[in-house]
């Protein structure tokens, strides 16, 4: 264990445990150590693989600290055998993204639905209506053979294009809770972090369907703001205007 341990970064993570914990000279050194030396170790450039973040995220996340290198080092062995985008979504919450200098964004959007909640549900429950609600410039097409079963671990493979490229998308489902929620996150694809919950609410006799995504993409805020920032915003305009079409209500509802 110990060697497959160093082979997956442990020298850096180490380093942390052996300057110690003891008395703290800053507040934020107090209130989470594992962070501000994470934060030393990038600045004096020993955090430089991604093996290494992902270790420090992993204290992070599992609130691990001194004296417990070998349960990280476990804990690391595993998610190592997981694919990259998985074990990234799966150790890092948004607000470790820093430690991978991810620059994570947010699109949330509601809209109220004159449809009971079950009904809408539904409509989402059956991964065939995602291509309805998708802009015909993205030329997007699911190439897992239909009809798919939803389910907390359920993979999704998709085809598109953006911007005149080809791509190839893989969503796997990690929660699903009907007929209130479900969270999708793309574990192939073209961003760095996409991860969108769904959430349906029953209101006024008809549902507030909500969605929220966070995501992190290369090039980070200057990508963002040249064109996906606002890409993002007419392929949710078309999804919703798609919504009011199928199951009725008004755009100023």
């Amino acid at each position: 264990m110990g060697e497959r341990i160093v082979g997956f970064g442990h020298a850096a993570l180490r380093l942390c445990f052996d300057r110690g914990f003891a008395q703290p000279s800053a507040r934020t050194e107090r209130t989470n150590p594992i962070r501000f030396y994470a934060t030393a170790l990038r600045g004096n450039g020993l955090l430089r693989s991604l093996g290494d973040r992902l270790r420090l995220a992993l204290c992070i996340r599992h609130g691990l600290g001194p004296g417990t290198a070998d349960a990280c080092g476990s804990l690391c062995v595993l998610y190592s055998s997981l694919t990259p985008g998985r074990a990234l979504l799966l150790a890092v919450p948004q607000e470790d993204c820093w430690l991978l200098n991810m620059k994570v964004f947010t699109l949330e959007t509601s809209l109220w639905l004159p449809q009971p909640v079950e009904d809408v549900f539904a409509f989402f429950a059956d991964a065939a209506n995602l291509e309805s609600l998708t802009p015909p410039w993205l030329h997007f097409k699911i190439l897992t053979p239909l009809p798919i079963e939803l389910a907390a671990g359920t993979l999704i493979d998709y085809r598109l294009r953006y911007r005149g490229f080809p791509l190839q998308w893989r969503t796997e489902i990690l929660v699903w809770e009907p007929p209130r929620r479900f969270v999708d996150c793309q574990i192939k694809g073209p961003y760095r972090r996409w991860v969108h919950e769904h959430r349906f609410v029953e209101q006024d006799g008809g549902t507030l369907a909500i969605d929220r995504v966070e995501y992190a993409l290369l090039g980070g805020a200057f990508t963002n703001a040249l064109f996906v920032g606002r890409d993002l915003e007419r392929i949710f305009a078309y999804r919703r205007q798609r919504m009011l079409e199928i199951f009725g209500g008004t755009a100023e509802e």
